[in-house]
């Protein structure tokens, strides 16, 4: 920590110098405070401090849940705030009476100290706590960590050091962290004493301004981790990342990463006008604050939007559904998931015949259209057999205005400014078939391909997903609740088979039955349900 301590005013630049290097020292995870001498957290995070101590957005204190008011002066109130945050080591009279007090001679300096001392005693019923909260000696005095006492900026740092020192391969993929930065974020309300000035006291002001910065700072990048995290996640993460976004523009107005994260949350949502101004916003911030214009990440972003907003989508070739869609949730999320990271353009849907890959494939690019505003395109290769039918099979069902012909086809997509989805249904059926897809994937950064086998394409970037039956039931009072026992339900009434809510106990043991002899799949499961006289076979 401080090496020298002051004890003359004279002694500023000493202390100023000291002070830097103490903060260059400590682990950015740490900000300031006194983080290495509190290994035991629960001392931090009591919910029974009878002392509270907020210094994010303002200087409160609280003693058993009521305001304590009474502090004779700004600098009483700086001196506990100090003492508070460096509470790692005593602090010298002298020193003291030199970071708050810089009027001649000495004597008065101290005796200035010693008032807001005593000050301190009365106001905060010092000599009553047990143990004190500030520990005061003739020459030393250090703030009692021991106490009965919550200081939200240790808090804070605390939760920061405990996503430092878990044990995670990558924290931005670790969800225990992300719980203590959001935490941590919800303490910060902001700035660590703002608009707190202290007139004479040049030490204390640069202590508090570097002070106030390094925990600035801090809060960006934890929630900086917390919006990129819940990026990752798509759509079921975009409420979250919407509002750490928010709350970085509120700290750094001019924070482009964020205003990035909103115009794609805006963008993805279909609210076109919003994202746009979310835009024109960056772009006036950054004119005002710094003469400068957004980046070309930022600047391409805008205008893949606006394009988008001119684009009427296409949803070209897809089979028509002609039954219900039945269960697959977590799949459907999984493949969201995937084709929301920017690495994954490839993913084949892995399974035997029969198990639903198709039906699965069309929905998904069903509601990926509708969720992005991407074309969709439906290839069926059952047909095909050779590599050399699949680009002229391609070009018809993407409704290209080209002959024919590998180039052409890839020509087409090279010019594309918007994403297209191309699915490839029975891709085994052509052998080689992965060296056409593979170029196409080298075409164009605006494809997405997704593919049905009963083989994965063992094509580089490609990414693989097993398809396997539906869930079974597990209670046979309520078939309904599985997705297996859904299907079997609903193709049975559709063809007139039986009342499905008048089933008997065997008839629901019968259901039951079907679904686990043919393990969830599928074609099985319709075959069994068209064919249940009253259910029972």
């Amino acid at each position: 920590m401080v090496t020298n301590a002051v004890t003359i005013p004279n002694h500023r630049q000493e202390f100023v110098k000291n002070y830097f290097w103490l903060a260059s020292e400590l682990p950015s995870c740490a900000c300031l405070g006194i983080l290495g001498h509190h290994s035991d957290r629960s001392t931090l995070l009591t919910p029974m401090a009878h002392l509270e101590i907020s210094l994010f957005g303002g200087f409160q204190v609280k003693r058993d849940g009521e305001s304590v008011s009474g502090f004779d002066s700004i600098k009483t109130r700086a001196l506990l705030s100090f003492l508070a945050l460096e509470a790692d080591k005593p602090h010298t009279r002298d020193e003291l009476a030199a970071l708050l007090w810089s009027e001649p001679p000495d004597t008065i300096a101290r005796g200035s100290l010693r008032q807001a001392l005593n000050n301190l005693q009365r106001t905060l019923h010092n000599r009553n706590a047990h143990p004190p909260y500030v520990s005061i000696t003739r020459h030393e005095i250090q703030f009692n960590v021991a106490a009965h006492v919550r200081i939200d900026v240790i808090d804070f740092s605390a939760r920061l050091q405990a996503t430092a020192t878990h044990a995670h391969t990558n924290i931005q993929t670790c969800e225990p962290c992300m719980t203590e930065l959001s935490h941590a974020v919800a303490i910060y309300c902001g700035d660590l004493l703002p608009q707190f000035f202290v007139n004479d006291s040049p030490i204390f002001e640069e202590w508090l301004l570097l002070t106030r910065e390094r925990y600035h700072h801090a809060a960006l990048n934890a929630l900086n981790r917390l919006m990129r995290f819940y990026q990752q996640r798509g759509e079921a993460g975009r409420s979250d990342t919407m509002h750490f976004a928010q709350r970085l523009l509120e700290l750094e107005p001019w924070h482009e990463a964020a205003h990035r994260a909103l115009m794609q949350a805006f963008s993805s949502e279909g609210r076109i006008s919003a994202a746009l101004e979310q835009y024109e916003t960056l772009r006036r911030t950054l004119a005002e604050a710094f003469g400068v214009e957004p980046s070309a990440e930022t600047n391409a972003l805008y205008t893949q939007i606006k394009h988008s907003h001119a684009h009427t989508q296409r949803l070209l070739n897809l089979p028509a559904a002609l039954t219900p869609f039945v269960g697959r949730a977590n799949e459907l999320q999984t493949m969201a998931e995937r084709f929301d990271q920017p690495e994954c353009r490839l993913l084949t849907l892995v399974g035997p015949g029969g198990i639903g890959k198709t039906r699965l494939a069309v929905h998904y690019a069903t509601q990926h259209g509708e969720r992005t505003r991407a074309d969709v395109c439906f290839v069926a290769c059952e047909a095909l057999t050779q590599t050399e039918e699949l680009p002229d099979a391609l070009a018809n069902a993407a409704q290209m205005q080209v002959t024919g012909g590998e180039n052409q086809v890839l020509d087409f997509f090279r010019a594309q400014t918007h994403t297209w989805l191309v699915v490839l249904d029975n891709l085994e059926q052509i052998r080689d078939a992965r060296i056409f897809v593979a170029k196409l994937l080298r075409a164009t950064p605006h494809i997405l391909i997704l593919i049905t086998s009963r083989e994965r394409l063992n094509v580089e970037g490609e990414w693989v997903l097993e398809i396997g039956g539906l869930d079974l039931p597990r209670d046979e009072t309520r078939l309904d609740t599985s997705d297996a026992g859904q299907l079997v339900l609903a193709t049975a009434q559709r063809v007139g088979r039986t009342d499905v809510n008048a089933l008997s106990e065997t008839e629901r043991h019968a259901v039951a039955k079907i679904c686990r002899l043919t393990e969830g799949m599928p074609l099985a499961l319709e075959l069994a349900g068209g064919e249940c006289e009253g259910v029972i076979v």
